[in-house]
């Protein structure tokens, strides 16, 4: 509090009838909020003791004094203090102070005056000792001129609070009776040398609430698209296994659930020439494409695996050698069932492919009258290869 604050307020005091000054101080209810290692009850009740022993804490009283902590940086505590009821509360109170010290002390002295009119206006003296420039204290140009030993709130043990008489800061003389003169509510003593205490308008005390358990949304899919080359083998097409190469290419929706379609679109070639029959000499080529539909994935750490449904169309074509009526024919080849394509790896992956379906056009093959083969009902295919993704 500056000086010329201080004699204000003590001349208002000296103006005040006697039986303002020795009317009965208010009883108030206090609620600290927020802070509890920088503002305590007990700290801000014991500096409002040294400054006005008349001054009661209770918890049943109907006035009710909030005081919340809301902000705290190093050099900076700001407080805000609303005086007020239940039902209606009062303009709050915004204090700057460099300690939380001295925001305690400017708290205790705006409820001081306001709760006592005559309260001392002057530093509070706790527990025998006076509050320390820029640390445990607002000062003042006044001291408490009273000693008491009061019951703190609801507490079982009294606590002492000490106080030092002081000389008198400025001859005062007594003016005659007059209507007592209040503070505007609105404005507060700033203490002397220290950050003021600054009045505000109403604002929206910040209370600590329990943040709301955040929504987990499951990650956007987005597309990732493949290639692999691979070695093919398909049996059922021929009287014996066709190996050959078969390409890829895929394009997938990527996302953390089983849920993830994919396509995969791929060309085979397999072939077996040599093939010792009754009448002759067979060969067998067959060239198809491939589409697989795969609505599920499922992921263990670094393999994949995809169910999938398949459709193999092409044409093979047969080569007769060593026979009476050598030649070439070329017929239409195609099945219809399932596959599982695994992977493992992450970019670059080691790709498997397993299908099983039944075979939709099933032709005979004969030297001459003699039959050596008819295509299988089931027609099974396998691959292993290297394949890429992104991204």
């Amino acid at each position: 509090m500056v000086p010329g604050a201080a004699a204000l307020l003590i001349a208002l005091v000296a103006l005040m009838p006697p039986e303002a000054a020795d009317a009965k101080a208010a009883k108030a209810r206090l609620d600290v909020r927020g802070g509890a290692r920088c503002l305590s009850p007990d700290d801000i009740i014991r500096r409002v003791s040294a400054r006005s022993p008349r001054v009661r804490f209770a918890d049943d009283a109907s006035l009710l004094a909030t005081v919340a902590l809301t902000s705290q940086r190093v050099g900076a505590v700001t407080v805000t203090l609303t005086l007020g009821t239940a039902e209606a509360a009062g303009p709050p109170r915004r204090v700057t102070a460099r300690s939380c010290a001295e925001a305690a002390d400017a708290v205790a002295l705006i409820l001081a005056v306001t709760l006592d009119p005559t309260a001392a206006p002057g530093p509070a003296i706790v527990d025998g000792e006076p509050p320390r420039a820029g640390g445990d204290g607002v000062g003042a140009s006044a001291t408490p001129t009273t000693d008491d030993v009061r019951q703190v709130g609801s507490s079982p043990s009294p606590t002492t609070v000490a106080v030092t008489p002081r000389a008198p800061a400025l001859p005062i003389a007594r003016a005659p009776r007059r209507p007592p003169i209040e503070l505007p509510r609105e404005v507060a003593p700033t203490p002397a040398d220290r950050a003021p205490v600054r009045a505000a308008a109403p604002a929206i005390v910040a209370v600590p609430v329990p943040p709301a358990e955040e929504a987990t949304e499951p990650n956007p899919a987005h597309l990732q698209v493949g290639g692999s080359v691979a070695g093919q083998m398909i049996l059922g097409a021929a009287p014996v296994v066709l190996p050959g190469i078969a390409l890829s290419v895929m394009i997938a929706a990527e996302r953390d659930h089983g849920w993830a379609p994919a396509l995969v679109l791929g060309w085979t070639h397999v072939w077996r020439s040599g093939l010792e029959q009754t009448g002759g000499t067979a060969s067998f080529t067959l060239d198809a494409g491939t589409a697989d539909a795969c609505p599920l994935r499922w992921r263990w750490s670094r393999l994949t695996v995809r169910p999938c449904g398949s459709l193999l169309v092409g044409r093979i074509v047969t080569k007769g050698t060593n026979t009476e009526q050598p030649g070439t024919a070329a017929r239409p080849f195609s099945t219809a069932g399932l596959t599982i394509n695994a992977g493992l790896g992450r970019t670059v992956e080691l790709s498997a492919r397993v299908g099983l379906g039944i075979t939709l056009i099933r032709d005979s093959y004969a030297f001459g009258d003699d039959v050596f083969y008819r295509a299988s009902l089931l027609t099974t295919s396998a691959s292993l290869g290297v394949a890429a993704r992104w991204p």
